[in-house]
């Protein structure tokens, strides 16, 4: 048997939470002042289908010390569902006047056998449809003495307003998280699992605070027999704390690579990226005034993918856009400058250049642009040691991750063309600062010559070289 239906409440003691509605509930049946309709709504799994079979017994219990005492005749007979004087219907499935006529109204005539009271529980009562709540209203107007109902719905405002005036109204409300580690605790100790609180409250956080979920989850882990990080992590696809703490750190510092790095490292780890957002969000919610004004901008990063998850058709490329949309194209934040040139192989690489540079000067009178030039083209004839020279004189991680990408450069009359085969990158690179930062580097390595950023398409570009 699941643990959530052996532990499922079979008194009022037991029900989690909901003390407003229990207080009540047991004062009637303890003073035998049953009312004709009660109606229970609230989120799911907050105990109303529970609630409706407890006040079902403790109204037919024949004990006069506890109502339910789950061991007289009336109470075994509703658990063991051995009478038909109690009768739970599925509104979901039963939704048309003919099955309320035939389950209800015509068998509602009769008085209880066994029971005290004849009690009909219709859950999700607002699947119903309109005729068959007309049906369902006439008999509730003037109902016998010895008919109870109680409506259960997750939508009261989907039930028709004559319904609801007729009802005694309970409202159930959404468990709160201390509640359900408390529960989790008693069920870990009566089966004798190993836990720590900690990653309950964990499993009660992933479970969006409905019992049934968690105590789901905890079943799930615990046939490891042991409710620790690897295990909760392996079998939920959730990270712990520390992980989220370490994304919203990288966030911060606004590294790119590093974000994207990161998320394939979550991936290799079956971590969900969906629960990860999520979770991300309600840590950052938990722990907003720590660094408020960095908190936020990450919680409008987050809130955007989490919002934008269904639009992509993987979770980590939902991250990826939107991350590098944010820190790169709107120039939300500025990408932290990378600390990984080594500026000494940079700076020989310069010295290399301008001692070939000044070794190719004539003694005649020549002008020395022009032997510059010269010089230069001749560098271009190795293309791939000039990106890399170039690359290892820019100042910006942003320019540099875009140029790792592809690329070419070379010299056609006095400029230096360098083409990109991005409509994306080529739009960051136009951008004042952007190509700024990009003439600087080209000016380290062709000192005299001017240089110009053109965009072409892929097709535009091997036709190009085809006719070449």
């Amino acid at each position: 048997m699941s643990l959530y239906l052996k532990y499922r409440p079979q008194d009022f003691d037991s029900v989690v939470a909901q003390e407003q509605v229990k207080d009540i509930l047991k004062a009637e049946s303890e003073k035998n002042k049953i009312y004709s309709s009660y109606i229970f709504f609230g989120p799911r799994w907050t105990g109303k289908t529970s609630m409706a079979r407890i006040f079902a017994k403790a109204i037919n219990c024949l004990s006069n010390d506890k109502k339910p005492c789950n061991k007289c005749e009336n109470c075994n007979l509703i658990n063991s569902w051995k009478t038909l004087d109690f009768v739970e219907i599925d509104a979901a499935s039963n939704t048309q006047v003919d099955k309320i006529r035939e389950e209800i109204i015509d068998k509602a005539v009769y008085p209880p056998v066994n029971l005290k009271k004849k009690i009909y529980i219709i859950d999700e009562v607002h699947m119903l449809s309109k005729s068959a709540f007309n049906a369902l209203l006439k008999i509730m107007e003037e109902p016998p003495e010895y008919l109870t109902f109680i409506l259960a719905t997750t939508e009261i405002h989907k039930v028709p307003e004559t319904i609801i005036s007729r009802c005694e109204i309970f409202n159930f409300k959404r468990i709160s998280l201390l509640k359900i580690v408390e529960r989790l605790e008693f069920i870990c100790k009566n089966e004798w699992f190993s836990y720590t609180k900690d990653w309950l409250e964990l499993i009660a956080k992933i479970s969006d605070w409905w019992l049934r979920d968690a105590i789901k989850y905890t079943e799930q882990v615990s046939i490891i027999w042991d409710i620790n990080v690897e295990n909760v992590s392996k079998f939920l696809w959730i990270a712990p704390e520390w992980k989220i703490k370490d994304f919203i750190n990288i966030l911060n510092w606004q590294d790119v690579k590093k974000i994207f790095d990161f998320v394939e490292l979550l991936k290799e780890d079956w971590i969900d990226l969906a629960n990860f957002v999520k979770d991300s969000l309600l840590y950052l919610n938990n722990n907003l005034l720590d660094n408020l004004d960095k908190n936020l901008t990450v919680i409008n990063l987050l809130d955007e993918i989490y919002q934008n998850l269904k639009n992509f058709p993987s979770a980590d490329l939902a991250y990826k856009t939107i991350i590098w949309n944010k820190f790169a194209n709107n120039n939300l934040s500025k990408i932290k400058k990378s600390e990984n040139t080594n500026n000494k192989e940079s700076e020989d690489t310069n010295n290399k250049y301008e001692i070939e540079t000044n070794s190719s000067i004539e003694n005649d009178n020549v002008n020395t642009q022009n032997n510059t030039l010269d010089n230069d083209e001749n560098i271009l004839s190795k293309e791939e040691d000039l990106k890399s020279s170039i690359l290892n004189n820019l100042d910006s991680s942003i320019v540099k991750w875009i140029l790792e990408r592809f690329w070419t450069i070379e010299k056609v009359d006095w400029k230096i063309i360098i083409t990109i085969i991005s409509k994306t990158n080529y739009n960051i690179l136009i951008q004042p600062e952007k190509k700024q930062i990009l003439e600087k580097a080209v000016k380290k390595v062709f000192s005299n010559a001017n240089y110009e950023i053109i965009y072409m398409n892929k097709e535009e570009y091997f036709n190009k070289k085809l006719l070449a």
